[in-house]
Order: structure tokens, then sequence, then C-alpha cells
């Protein structure tokens, strides 16, 4: 069993909204509930092969998993941004969204979630919601 992260285009879900990854991953109650404030993101993990046709190496994919820092929202705790007072204008991510965090923000805070009918695990960290830094419309942006 190979432990990766979100691949959309490993897993063809490129351009697919939160509900259909969990749709897709298996059922809902399958899936751990982010508690009170925080926030639930599959890591992002670049293609095996790039747009200009570089193939990247197994070790660099992996480095993606401990070192990268955007995910995809699949699940917002109930209590996600929802003191006024901290978050007047609202909040600042919801599912569906690709984020982008500090890579010391999921120290310990990661699990492995098995693909269901593949080998394939993808890996999924757990965010305070003060600490997603922004949002962007796709993740290569970010890399």
């Amino acid at each position: 069993m190979s432990v990766v992260a979100f691949d959309p285009v490993k897993h063809d879900m490129g351009d697919m909204k939160a509900f259909d990854i969990r749709q897709k991953l298996g059922p809902d109650s399958n899936w751990p509930h982010p508690a009170g404030y925080r926030i639930m993101v599959a890591q992002y993990v670049r293609p095996e092969k790039t747009k200009g046709g570089i193939i990247l190496t197994d070790t660099t994919r992996k480095e993606d998993v401990y070192q990268g820092n955007v995910g995809l929202v699949l699940r917002l705790g109930n209590d996600a941004y929802r003191d006024v007072e901290r978050y007047p204008n609202g909040p600042w991510c919801s599912e569906g969204d690709w984020v982008l965090w500090s890579s010391y923000s999921t120290q310990g805070r990661r699990i492995e979630v098995s693909v269901p009918g593949g080998k394939d695990k993808i890996s999924i960290a757990f965010l305070n919601e003060d600490e997603i830094l922004g949002t962007v419309s796709d993740p290569e942006q970010a890399l």
C-alpha cells in the first residue's frame, strides 16, 4: 500500500468539488469529522508528469505530503468561522476551496485515509480555522 496525498489527476477529480470527492472516496459516515473550529483538508500533490512533460520522482512527490501546504477543503468543523467578532467579513474559506497554509500548521494533525477499491491512501490534514493563509483557484499556482 502506498501513501500519497490528494492527486486530482491520478484520482480523476481535478474539477470536482468537496462533495463529489467525499462521494467517490466512500460514504460520508466513514470520514472523520473535524471538531470545533478545525478544518479537514485533502493534501494536494503534484501529478507524476508536469504540464511541460517532466516526470517527477517518487521522492519529490512524497515531499509534497510532508512539506506541502496546499489542499482542498473537505469539511469545516461546526464552530469554524462562527465567531462574528473575529471574522466580521465571514469565513476565510468554504468546502470545495483550494487553500494555502504554513507548512508547520499540520504537524501531528494528519491521518491517512484509504481510497476504496484501490491500494492508495490520501493524506488528510486538520487545520485550525485561523491557519488558512489564502485561497487559490489552481493548486499548481502555489507550488
